[in-house]
């Protein structure tokens, strides 16, 4: 995940590691957030970012079910 024009972590260097670990044969999938910062200061992008961490570890950790 990442902000579309953040000045830290520039995209490419998300989309580059997205498809390196594609490469390797992980599991990736790239979601790239409108923005200009580091952190989302959007409300609706904030929750839909926890959303979106909590129901991976639900998934790949925990082995539960999705977060509706």
């Amino acid at each position: 995940m990442t902000n579309m024009e953040d000045f830290r972590v520039p995209p490419t260097q998300a989309f580059a590691l997205h498809w390196a670990l594609k490469d390797d044969g992980v599991e990736s999938k790239f979601i790239g957030f409108r923005g200009r910062t580091h952190s989302s200061s959007d409300p609706v992008n904030a929750r839909e970012r926890s959303r979106l961490w909590i129901d991976w570890v639900n998934t790949h950790i925990d082995g539960g079910a999705s977060v509706p």
